[in-house]
This record gives structure tokens, C-alpha cells and sequence, in this order.
């Protein structure tokens, strides 16, 4: 035989202190259960490693608060020109410079050297670099810059990753804040059981009426 149930619910500002801290605890990743939050934070590092000469490029990261976590990415494709210009360095690597313009190579990329972790080691990047003229001493000093050039990149990458994580990290801590967690608890009108557990949004409750 059916029964009908009768019982009070409350808004989230209704409970009592220890039943909002269950509500919370119970709801604390409530704006970081879909991927899109950090969307925002991959188009930003995206955009910044693009004016740097990384193209192609793929984020991923791991987090957060257990070893191994971190973030990391890779590149199909590295502008040594665009690199230099970002930083302002053209002089310092004249001759490296000169070569590019009248036909010597350079072609880098970021690969991933692990297929289980993402943290800011995890990946390796290397320089190819091809000199077509016929001079033994710009070849010497093509050569040395382009090595110089390697071990600089290779060392900010990892800086570059770091970057990532931390960017990531603080937009998570944000999203899962009290105060953030809060408001989409009263923007979504969730309603609860005055012990703090979960009912329904108030939408929800009113279509069932």
C-alpha cells in the first residue's frame, strides 16, 4: 500500500552550522565535476606559449595533493625566431639568427616521455638543426648557440609547467572554496534535510507538487 510522506525541507541558509558543514563537505566539488573548469586556464597558457613560438600545443595535468601530480605540455612544432623575440634575446644569438634567415634549419618539438604521469618533468624537447653554408666558423658558433639554445628552453619549459600547475591549482582551490561552493548552492536552490543531507533543488520539489 503507498504512504504519503510528510516532511519539512530547508534552503541552505536555513540549516544550522554543523548540518551546513555536511551540505558542504558533501557538495565541495561541485563546480570541478565537469572538465570545462579549467577551460579557461588552458586557453590563457595556450595563448601565452603561442606568443613564445610553441605550436600545436596539448596541456594535461594531474592533480591535485597526491605524488606525481603536476602539469605538463607538448608541442608539435618550435619557433626559434618567435622564442628569441619573445625574449628579447635576438642579439645574444645574432649569428644563430643571421642562419635561420638565410637558409639553416631549426626544428623542435616537446614530446611526452611517460605515459602515467603528467607532472613537469614528464616530457622531453630537443632541437634539430641543419647549416648549409660553407663556413667552418659560423658553423662552430650556429652550432654552440643552437646547444645554448636547447639546454635554455628545455630549463624554462619546466618553469612553463610549473607555471600550469600552479595556475590550475589556484583555480581549483577556488572553485572549491566555501565561499564559491556556497553560491552555487544557493544559485541551483538545492534543498535539504535539516541534518544537512541532500534532497533536491527547489525546482525540483516544486514540480513534484
Amino acid at each position: 500500500m503507498a504512504k504519503e510522506l510528510v516532511f519539512t525541507v530547508y534552503e541552505y541558509d536555513e540549516l544550522a552550522e554543523k548540518a551546513k558543514q555536511k551540505a558542504l563537505e558533501k557538495l565541495f566539488d561541485i563546480n570541478v565535476e565537469f572538465d570545462d573548469w579549467y577551460t579557461l586556464v588552458y586557453e590563457e597558457q595556450t595563448e601565452k606559449l603561442l606568443k613564445m613560438g610553441f605550436s600545436d600545443i596539448e596541456i594535461a595535468f594531474s592533480g591535485f595533493w597526491s605524488q606525481g601530480d603536476g602539469a605538463s605540455f607538448t608541442c608539435k612544432k618550435f619557433d626559434v625566431l618567435a622564442w628569441l623575440r619573445f625574449h628579447k634575446k635576438g642579439k645574444e644569438y645574432r649569428t644563430l639568427v643571421n642562419c635561420l634567415r638565410n637558409g639553416a634549419e631549426v626544428t623542435g618539438c616537446i614530446t611526452r616521455c611517460s605515459s602515467h604521469y603528467v607532472h613537469e618533468h614528464s616530457t622531453s624537447f630537443s632541437l634539430d638543426a641543419n647549416y648549409y653554408g660553407t663556413q667552418l666558423a659560423v658553423e662552430t658558433r650556429f652550432d654552440a648557440q643552437v646547444e645554448q639554445l636547447e639546454q635554455w628552453v628545455r630549463k624554462e619549459i619546466v618553469s612553463l609547467n610549473r607555471e600550469i600547475y600552479r595556475t590550475l591549482e589556484k583555480e581549483y582551490e577556488s572553485y572549491t572554496s566555501k565561499e564559491c561552493v556556497e553560491e552555487t548552492i544557493r544559485a541551483n536552490e538545492y534543498l535539504f534535510h535539516n541534518d544537512g543531507v541532500i534532497l533536491s533543488h527547489s525546482w525540483l520539489a516544486k514540480e513534484l507538487v
